[in-house]
């Protein structure tokens, strides 16, 4: 296990920029929180795991709560993914999808999910959020 290549400078560009960023993962929470430590340092402050009181994704319990966590309306905020799960979760949510294509499905699944914005490396997220302020 280790994060993608270029994931950890992408982090590191986008919190430069003043995003605030954050995992929603359906594992445990005790899984969740020691892995983003190990694997990501300090650079996600907010890492929602699979705990009591919170329906997991699909459904945008755990989105909204990593939303409250940082202090971030859904309107202002982006759920980057990799899976059919993730773009219903973006949309349960109200969120804008950034779908990636390096995780375990293809292009084509976003394409037939309509997801508008792709990214085919770690940078391209910097890029289409950059592209997103303009």
């Amino acid at each position: 296990t280790a994060p993608y290549p270029g994931v950890l400078n992408m982090l590191d560009e986008l919190r430069e920029q003043g995003y605030k960023l954050a995992i929603v993962s359906n594992k445990i929470q005790e899984g969740v929180t020691p892995l983003n430590k190990e694997y990501f340092g300090d650079r996600l402050p907010v890492a929602i795991g699979e705990r009591p009181g919170l329906q997991r994704k699909p459904a945008p319990d755990m989105v909204l709560q990593a939303l409250k966590e940082l202090n971030s309306p859904p309107e202002e905020s982006i759920y980057v993914g990799d899976s059919e799960v993730d773009v219903a979760t973006a949309e349960n949510s109200g969120l804008l999808c950034i779908g990636v294509t390096w995780g375990f499905r293809e292009e084509s699944l976003h394409q037939e999910l309509g997801v508008i914005h792709i990214a085919r490396k770690a940078e391209d997220i910097v890029s289409i959020v950059g592209n997103l302020n303009k």
